[in-house]
C-alpha cells in the first residue's frame, strides 16, 4: 500500500505500547514509512499522526531497519526525552 514509487509505505497494523509515564497503554496504528528521509509516523491514540520512529535510509536496501525512538514518542512513553534515540526494535521493508 501507500505509493512504493515515491519511496512511501502504508502499514495498517497497529501495536500497543505501556506508558510508565501515565501508567496507560498507548495505541498507534496506521503507519506511513518514508523510506527516502528515514521516518515512521503513525495515528497515536486515534487523535492526531506524529512522527514515532526514525532509521537510516541507507540500511532500507538490504531490506531491514533500526527503528529509534523520536523526541514525540520519547514523550508519549516516558514523559521526556528520556529514550529519544534509543533503539526501539527492527523494521523489515520491501520496496517492489
Amino acid at each position: 500500500m501507500g505509493n512504493p514509487s515515491d519511496g512511501t509505505i502504508e502499514h495498517v497494523g497497529g501495536l500497543y505500547v505501556y506508558s510508565p509515564a501515565s501508567d496507560s497503554t498507548l495505541e498507534l496504528r496506521n503507519f506511513t514509512i518514508r523510506v527516502a528521509d528515514g521516518r515512521v509516523s503513525g495515528i497515536v491514540k486515534d487523535a492526531f499522526r506524529a512522527d514515532l520512529f526514525s532509521f537510516d535510509p541507507a540500511d532500507a536496501g538490504d531490506g531491514s531497519v533500526t527503528l529509534y525512538f523520536t523526541g514525540t514518542a520519547s514523550n508519549a512513553v516516558v514523559g521526556s526525552n528520556a529514550i529519544a534515540g534509543a533503539v526501539a526494535g527492527t523494521a523489515t521493508i520491501v520496496m517492489p
